[in-house]
């Protein structure tokens, strides 16, 4: 630049940016208006094969094998991890039998002592519910055992009344000793921990002598048939659990002297699960019929023509459109629906609407005297322009989060990702079609919800000023325009400016703060509703079991022969190495590698026995029917008699239901294995020999990487934010602002969730996910609409932006807001805990939108003077539409188009010195 007067100046990197990126919009742009002109030319077409399109895609994703996956170990342990690779192993490898579907029941009498014989009377009449139902026998003898194992206090008595009642009787003591065995009647060594609650002595293998002085209730395991081994399985199991829970009601209304009956089955979890589903769908129907009344009320007016309701029950009609055919999409590929999934409308209400007042609202903004297409093309150009981009974010956003390893949060933003996509598109065409026919509407002099019916000069509803036969628009700012700007008014005063980000930055401060009390828990039941008896049935077991919080964790040994003297000692070495962990406090009740040393070490075993090969002598050790009993699960044998896998189990305690230790315990377990001499070279990810195994490590498995993958998530999503907001924003420094105020509102949610009595799991998790993308939806539309404003100054451009665009943010967000406080009665604590997490989301995302983004703009933000950047500045925007409409078959036809200036590098600026 020289210093002559006038004398042009090569541009700015600024300039250079701002240059390209309206080229860019100019290319969007121009793609937005042909896809928004063949809408115009065919509108009802349009309007048909989007909803047939819509709902066919739900069609067909429900019948391409629909089912709702409730199994928690599925949902929140990350794919191919150490649990499910040596879990798959176990079920579909090892040879071991099939787990057998438990039936679980808890006798107790709400705290008092259970060991009483009217205790144990209730215990035997709490059991029939489950023999007496039909096709119990039929069941037991499909089992590949032949039976069905009952593992209770009733096994002191063969799991027979009669003998109960002929041993013991009314005898109180009789009942007390033949409870404080230290081996059942078959011979098998009993463990308290496992069929008492919270017994005293609680002793896990207990000797003769140690007498029980109390307990707080009996809990009696049904071993069930897989659906492998009898097809009819669940249909009993579902019989037994009527009969039980009919049984369960009586007795609560006082029915058998104040005893109480929890049951709990295979099956429980995921019907409980799917009843949730059940009751949260009504709710889902009745938040789009609140939308539809809310949208009617917006976009109504007090006047029978210029009133937009209907116009507004179709934009919900279009969330309820997208909605299916983001389920319907994401069905057909293969995505697993989920609880989780039914998050997703309310998700839509507040994107999806959000667009349309938008749309709506630059609609309203176009000049009434020109013709409609001109006002369509120059709505889409400008609203289309600003949902383009926060499609752009939330797509990008819940992509990356679909690259989760946690199966729950990847399915779900695969729905949210296809769903908000759906929606930009139904924007796009079906309710683009429905802002022109409505327009027509109105211009036609016809009644908003009676759109047969045109309305009459004499009608004395409304008085209206006439000019050349036609309704001319009123100019003057609405109500809610008006009260905008007596807000920015306010807000923008410079002691308030001080006070607003006084105040932001404490806000700030608190969140810190509050993160450094976050935890991680996880309650399984909160997918279930408050009201399932499953629920029940885990807190009778926390409030009357808490002492026994034993969790049983196999130690499994594979690939290796156990005959050889070697591999027996380090067997032995990987089970005494398990042992010392400060997690476990006794050797394993039931080791047959131990137990068969000292069997055949024992006075009783002939020489012929002693002197035999290993195979033989396993053999005759597991012909003895008490270790058979004992044993015979935890061997596998080929054809041959080789022992090919075998386990023992131990019990970790002192965890319950603290993540932490469970995470600790997970990592100390993995530790002993790696350090295993067989296990020297071997990857951690099923090809360890010598490994151990819970179904605990599922839940412990998700917490040890939660962290991890959340911050992961925020990250990308931050960096799908920040590239987002640089290629579409005029100004790259402020796309500063929008990942800086979505960081902020980040970190303040991350804080609100102890105080609001929450932790860090898998439905916080996901809220915090999907907070990113709708907190970007109160920011980029503000800051994209000020950097397309012109003003003479910073206050007066972003008081425009505010009065202009203003009401149709706050509307969408208001409309949110609306839609998750339906959330609140919902019966389940997944939507209740998404209640809080939205709330939070929609309050502060809005409140950072609405204050402090237009304070930190009045600060710092570019001033464009009018005429030499904004909307119309040079290089990068539109020469006037040549247009020629004409009305045919209900459409139009149009000639002319729109020329674009593209030049490859932006004007020369001339500058003046002085």
């Amino acid at each position: 630049m020289t210093s002559d007067h006038g004398e042009k100046r090569p541009p700015t990197y600024l300039e250079r940016w701002a240059h390209g990126v309206h080229r860019m919009n100019a290319y969007i742009g121009g793609a937005l208006q042909y896809v928004v002109r063949l809408v115009i030319k065919f509108p009802v077409l349009t309007i048909v094969a989007s909803i047939i399109y819509c709902f066919g895609l739900i069609g067909i994703g429900l019948s391409s094998g629909f089912e709702l996956l409730s199994d928690a170990d599925l949902l929140w342990t990350p794919v191919d991890s150490y649990p499910v690779i040596n879990d798959n192993w176990i079920k579909d490898e090892s040879g071991f039998n099939p787990t057998p579907r438990y039936f679980s029941l808890i006798v107790h009498k709400d705290g008092d002592n259970m060991l009483t014989v009217q205790g144990t009377q209730a215990m035997f009449e709490a059991m029939k519910c489950v023999r007496d139902t039909p096709g119990y026998a039929t069941a037991c003898e499909a089992s590949m055992v032949g039976y069905c194992n009952i593992v209770g206090p009733s096994r002191f008595f063969n799991n027979d009344q009669a003998e109960f009642e002929d041993l013991v009787g009314t005898d109180e003591t009789l009942n007390t000793q033949a409870l404080s065995q230290g081996v059942y009647s078959d011979g098998v060594r009993a463990q308290r921990n496992v069929i008492f609650g919270n017994a005293d002595p609680i002793t896990a293998n207990p000797t003769e002598g140690e007498v029980l002085t109390s307990t707080l209730a009996n809990i009696i395991n049904f071993s069930l048939p897989t659906e492998d081994e009898y097809g009819d399985v669940v249909d009993f199991e579902s019989d037994a659990l009527d009969n039980c829970l009919d049984l369960r009601d009586d007795w609560a209304d006082g029915g058998f002297a104040g005893f109480r009956l929890e049951v709990n089955a295979e099956s429980s979890s995921a019907n409980e699960s799917a009843r949730a589903a059940a009751q949260d769908i009504p709710l889902i129907l009745v938040a789009f019929v609140v939308m539809g009344a809310y949208c009617a009320a917006v976009l109504g007016k007090c006047h029978p023509v210029k009133s937009q309701a209907l116009l507004g029950f179709g934009a919900v009609v279009g969330i309820l459109m997208s909605t299916s055919a983001g389920y319907g999409m994401a069905m057909i590929i293969g995505q697993p629906f989920t609880n989780l999934a039914l998050i997703l409308p309310f998700i839509l209400v507040g994107v999806g609407l959000d667009d349309a007042f938008i749309l709506t609202g630059e609609f309203a903004l176009t000049n009434p005297e020109d013709s409609l297409y001109d006002r369509l093309m120059e709505m889409i150009l400008k609203g289309g322009a600003a949902i383009s981009i926060t499609t752009l974010t939330n797509v990008v956003a819940f992509g990356l989060g679909s690259a989760a390893t946690i199966p729950a949060v990847s399915w779900f933003c695969v729905y949210a990702a296809l769903a908000i996509m759906f929606d930009f598109i139904v924007q796009l065409t079906y309710f683009v079609a429905l802002i022109m026919f409505d327009q027509k509407r109105i211009e036609a002099n016809k009644y908003d919800c009676c759109v047969c019916v045109t309305r009459t000069k004499e009608d004395p509803v409304v008085q209206e000023a006439e000019t050349t036969g036609q309704e001319e628009e009123k100019k003057e700012p609405d109500g809610l325009s008006k009260m905008l700007g007596t807000y920015m008014d306010f807000i923008l005063q410079p002691k308030v400016k001080v006070l607003v980000l006084l105040t932001f930055l404490g806000m700030f401060i608190l969140g810190i703060v509050g993160m450094t009390y976050l935890e991680e828990d996880f309650d399984p039941t909160s997918l279930l509703p408050s009201d399932s008896y499953v629920v029940d049935f885990v807190n009778a077991n926390d409030s009357y079991n808490s002492n026994n919080d034993g969790i049983a964790v196999g130690i499994y040994f594979r690939e290796l022969d156990p005959s050889l003297p070697s591999n027996q000692d380090a067997m032995n070495k990987m089970v005494q190495d398990v042992v010392a962990l400060d997690q476990v406090d006794a050797e394993p009740v039931f080791y047959w590698l131990r137990d068969m040393t000292a069997w055949l070490d024992g006075d009783d075993v002939s020489d012929e026995t002693k002197n035999a090969g290993f195979n033989e002598q396993v053999a005759a050790f597991l012909d003895i029917p008490e270790n058979t009993l004992a044993y015979g699960q935890d061997i596998v044998r080929n054809d041959n008699g080789d022992v090919t896998a075998s386990r023992t189990f131990v019990f970790f305690n002192g965890i319950g239901v603290d993540s932490q230790k469970g995470v600790e315990a997970l990592f100390d377990q993995r530790d002993v294995t790696k350090d295993q001499p067989l296990n020297d070279g071997r990857d951690v990810n099923g090809d360890w020999v010598l490994f151990t195994y819970a179904g605990n490590y599922y839940l412990w498995e998700f917490f040890s990487v939660i962290r991890v993958n959340l911050a992961s998530t925020i990250v990308l999503g931050f960096g799908a934010v920040a590239l987002v907001a640089l290629i579409s924003l005029p100004d790259p420094r402020m796309s500063i602002l929008v990942v800086g105020t979505v960081f902020i509102v980040d970190v303040e949610l991350l804080g609100m969730i102890p105080a609001a009595g929450l932790a860090i799991d898998p439905l916080t998790f996901l809220a915090l996910t999907m907070a990113i993308g709708l907190v970007v939806d109160y920011c980029v539309h503000i800051v994209h609409a000020y950097l397309e404003g012109e003003g003479h100054s910073r206050d007066e451009q972003i008081k425009t932006v505010m009065t202009e665009i203003g009401a149709s943010i706050l509307t969408g967000a208001c409309s949110t807001l609306l839609g998750v406080l339906l959330l609140a009665f919902s019966s389940s604590k997944t939507f209740q805990t998404f209640f809080v997490m939205f709330l939070g989301i929609i309050l502060l995302g809005a409140g950072h939108g609405f204050i402090f983004i237009p304070v930190v703009l009045s600060l710092v933000g570019p001033v464009n003077e009018p005429g030499s950047h904004g909307a119309h500045g040079e290089g990068g925007h539109h020469d006037d539409l040549k247009l020629k409409e004409e009305e045919e078959e209900g459409g139009y036809e149009f000639e002319g188009s729109r020329k674009i200036e593209m030049n490859d590098n932006p004007p020369e600026v001339e500058v003046k010195t002085e």
